[in-house]
């Protein structure tokens, strides 16, 4: 065999390999849990860096198409919170005072000490939260079909009212510890989540400029739910995108790029 088809067969193998291997993914320790993310951008020191926070039963995934979209010069990072995607599901309370105090130590450990803030859906209620009470931490807030007010907690409220019937629920058909971790942590975000904590009181008290986007045809969190945020935001910047459901971050990328960077330049 000679060193020619070595080396052809080696380079095959190392692409092969390559092309398995997601080059956004990372892994961090936080507070001993292994928390998976992704992470986009030049890497040079001193960009800009935007922190994003997805929704309820959703992964960082949400936002892999803007952070490719989004020029090289912004630092990028969604994470799978815990309880969510391949990041460690452990025995926690999982309401919100766990994931604002998580949403810190993972800046802390990933050594940000101020970033704008990308909150969608849930991740809208805890990004809110968090600006609220870390708000040294927050450059800019930017809301896209956002959760949490009074009016949108309610119609979800019957699912945290079940009470411990979300557990068994949930827990029923789950074989083997990782469903049992998995179906334990959104039974606990469920009851401790939904209808709970809801944001109209401290939205008034969010100092940062904010930008809230909303996709025309949500079915999930309705479109006129966004006039609220509008009304208690004091200095929000609001953009409808039309022929969009509640995900516009990954079915419209391109134009919530265009909006997220002309907001970040203004």
């Amino acid at each position: 065999m000679s060193f020619a088809f070595i080396g052809i067969l080696l380079l095959i193998v190392t692409r092969s390999f390559a092309a398995d291997v997601d080059p956004l993914t990372r892994w961090i320790d936080v507070n001993g849990l292994r928390i998976h993310y992704l992470e986009a951008g030049r890497g040079n020191a001193g960009d800009p860096v935007i922190l994003m926070v997805h929704g309820y039963l959703a992964t960082s995934e949400d936002f892999r198409s803007l952070m490719l979209s989004l020029p090289t010069q912004y630092h990028t990072i969604a994470l799978d919170l815990p309880g969510f995607g391949l990041s460690a599901k452990p025995n926690a309370a999982y309401d919100t005072p766990y994931f604002v105090a998580f949403l810190r130590s993972f800046a802390i450990a990933k050594k940000l000490t101020r970033f704008d803030l990308i909150g969608h859906s849930l991740g809208g209620k805890i990004s809110t939260q968090f600006t609220y009470r870390w708000p040294g931490f927050v450059n800019r807030l930017i809301l896209i079909d956002s959760f949490g007010l009074n009016v949108e907690e309610q119609p979800w409220a019957g699912l945290q009212q079940l009470g411990t019937n979300v557990d068994a629920g949930f827990l029923k058909n789950a074989p083997g510890n990782a469903n049992q971790e998995k179906n334990r942590a959104t039974a606990r975000i469920t009851k401790n989540m939904i209808g709970q904590d809801p944001i109209d009181g401290i939205l008034p008290h969010i100092k940062q400029r904010t930008l809230l986007l909303w996709g025309d045809t949500d079915p999930v969190l309705p479109f006129h739910w966004s006039e609220s945020f509008r009304s208690l935001l004091p200095n929000v910047r609001f953009y409808m995108i039309t022929g969009v459901g509640h995900v516009p971050q990954s079915d419209k990328p391109d134009v919530v790029k265009q909006l997220v960077v002309s907001f970040l330049a203004s």
